[in-house]
């Protein structure tokens, strides 16, 4: 068998292979540990990169969100982060700026802090929440993902100059 990884698997187009069946068929090849790994690498350990637009807070994702959602309240509105995407706590890691972010934390009935660059204000959703898994404003991610939005909450609060234009489930508070 010939064992080639496509250039989907390799950025950096050094090495050009390619597989002509699913990776279980690399079992047998001589070169099946080296390509497998290349291969999960890939698909697994995409990372990325998060910043405020000042660039003095920069993180990482090791994995793509889990979940990417439309927030309509007028608290999230009003500080920047009504699209926001799921993270686990364990796949970010900060590059700099932690001592940067600030937390806004709100008043009874209130429960969710939002956190923000102290030197630019941009929006980092909850970015300082000790949660396994919390938002963060979308706005923050400088690569690509694949998500798009999946949900609308608190769209009585959403504002009548505003069109929801995708077909997204809609929820009057967080969906259930």
């Amino acid at each position: 068998m010939r064992v080639r990884l496509t250039e989907s698997y390799v950025r950096s187009g050094r090495n050009k292979f390619e597989i002509s069946g699913p990776p279980s068929a690399l079992r047998h090849t001589p070169c099946s540990c080296i390509v497998l790994n290349k291969i999960r690498n890939e698909r697994v350990y995409k990372m990325i990169e998060g910043s405020c637009c000042c660039g003095a807070v920069k993180f990482q994702l090791a994995s793509e969100p889990s979940m990417m959602g439309t927030c309509h309240c007028s608290r999230c509105r009003k500080v920047g982060a009504s699209s926001i995407v799921f993270v686990k706590r364990e796949d970010l890691t900060w590059v700099k700026g932690k001592d940067q972010v600030g937390l806004y934390q709100p008043e009874a009935p209130y429960k969710y802090g939002r956190c923000f660059c102290k030197v630019c204000g941009t929006s980092l959703g909850e970015i300082l929440s000790q949660e396994d898994s919390f938002p963060i404003a979308a706005n923050a991610l400088d690569t690509e993902i694949g998500l798009r939005n999946q949900f609308h909450e608190f769209v009585s609060e959403k504002p009548a100059w505003y069109e929801i234009c995708d077909d997204a489930p809609q929820s009057e508070g967080h969906p259930s």
